[in-house]
Parts: structure tokens; sequence; C-alpha cells
């Protein structure tokens, strides 16, 4: 059997997911090991779940102490240990699923509380309006990947690795304003970030036609289940990138409302 070549063009992170295909496509293994579809469902499930349930307790314990804020400190440790823990899935395999979990625990507690801090300053609406917005999305995404709609090849995931990066470097440059200059935040500079917010969404949008990718061309070669993890953390990673991003957007345009 022939397999594809996976994750085309500049996907470092996925390398090992491709020699593991190479090496299964020339030795005589068990399809039973194989990734599936609904393994890469159920794991995506499990870490949304718990995700969401250290969320609702982180909140749920902000809102018993009356604090609603953002201890910065705590938010440098949970940007390390995320980047820790996608370090350790993509390049221990055998250690993805506790370090899936620790990701999601961690990501759930960032988002909590960010969703909190949200809500305090917008209203009550604006974390159910991006929750199902977020899901409309992955929904809708996955709608245009099936039908084939849109094609993810090697000079898409280019340019969508060199937008990302440009978009990186456009959020350095407004977190920057912000400390400088806080009333560039009014008028045109408000239109501007509005703007830059709205690109963010599609950004995030678009990428996951390139997890969704990802997934079909792994269960489609063969790989080992093991990296159903990968594949599965992958895929949460752009829907929490995808939720915030319209968490922001909702808010900016409700001040703007108001």
């Amino acid at each position: 059997m022939r397999r594809r070549s996976l994750f085309r063009a500049s996907n470092p992170a996925m390398m090992v997911v491709q020699k593991s295909a190479t090496e299964r496509g020339t030795t005589a293994v068990s399809r039973e090991n194989d990734a599936t579809y609904g393994g890469v469902i159920s794991k995506t499930s499990a870490l949304l779940v718990t995700m969401l349930a250290a969320g609702f307790a982180v909140a749920a314990s902000m809102l018993q102490t009356g604090e609603i804020v953002i201890d910065w400190r705590l938010i440098l440790g949970i940007i390390l240990l995320s980047f820790v823990s996608v370090f350790v899935v993509y390049t221990k395999p055998h250690l993805a699923p506790l370090f899936s979990f620790v990701y999601a625990v961690a990501q759930g507690a960032y988002v909590g509380m960010l969703s909190l801090m949200f809500s305090a300053y917008f209203g009550n609406n604006i974390v159910p309006m991006a929750l199902i917005a977020t899901a409309g999305v992955v929904l809708a995404m996955l709608f245009l990947f099936r039908s084939g709609l849109i094609k993810v090849g090697s000079f898409f995931r280019r340019l969508m690795y060199t937008l990302v990066f440009s978009y990186l470097l456009v959020l350095i440059a407004f977190l920057f304003m912000s400390f400088f200059a806080p009333g560039f935040f009014t008028g045109v500079g408000m239109s501007l970030y509005l703007g830059i917010a709205v690109f963010g969404v599609l950004l995030a949008s678009l990428f996951l036609l390139i997890d969704y990718d990802n997934i079909q061309q792994a269960v489609q070669s063969g790989i080992d289940k093991k990296y159903e993890w990968m594949l599965s953390l992958s895929l949460v990673i752009t829907i929490v990138w995808l939720y915030i991003e319209m968490l922001r957007i909702i808010a900016i345009l409700s001040s703007r409302n108001n």
C-alpha cells in the first residue's frame, strides 16, 4: 500500500508522526493499532471537557473569594507549563496522554480566568456568545474541509504559517502601543484594532483546516494510535485560540456600541 506524504511542507512538530507512518508502511503491524477518526474525536472531547471543568473550577473559586483579578505571575506560569506540555507531547509520544491533560488543565484555568474577566467588564452574555460562535466556526470549517471547497496544500500551509508569524508581530506592536500610547485605542486606532481582531478570527478559523487535514492524512496513512493525542492536542490548541479571538472581537464590538 502506498503511503501518502504526511503534513506537507514545514510542520516540524509533526515530523515524528510522518516517521511513524513511514515505518509502519514497511512493517507488518496490526491495523487495530492504527489511528482512527473515532480515537481522535474521543481524545479531543476528553481534553475539551477537562478544560471546561478546570475553567469552571477556577472561575467559581475567583467568584467565591470575590477577587476577579488576574495574577500575571500565575499567567506566565501557565504559559510556560503549556509550552512545556506541548513540547513533551510532540517529542515524547509515550508521555502524550499525561501532558495533554496537563495542558488542558493549565489552559482551562487560563481560559476560565480570562472568561470571568471579560464577563465582569462586558456582561455575562459574552462567554456564551463566544462559545456558540466558536462551535459554529469549528463545524462550518469541518463542512468546508469535507466538501473539498478549500484545499489544504503546501502553498496554503506556507501562507498560513507566514500570516500567523506576521499576526504575532502585529500583536506585539499593539501590546507596546497599549503601554506607551494608551490613547491610541480610540477612534481610528480602535477601528484598526477591530480589523486586526477580525483577521485573528479568520486566521484561527482557517488554521482549523490544517488540523483537519493533518488528522485525515494521519488516519489514511495508518500511523500508530498513540499519535492520536498529538493530533487531538493540536486541534484543541486551535480551538482555544479561536475562542479567545471570539471573546476579543465580541468585547470590542460591545465597547463600541456602548
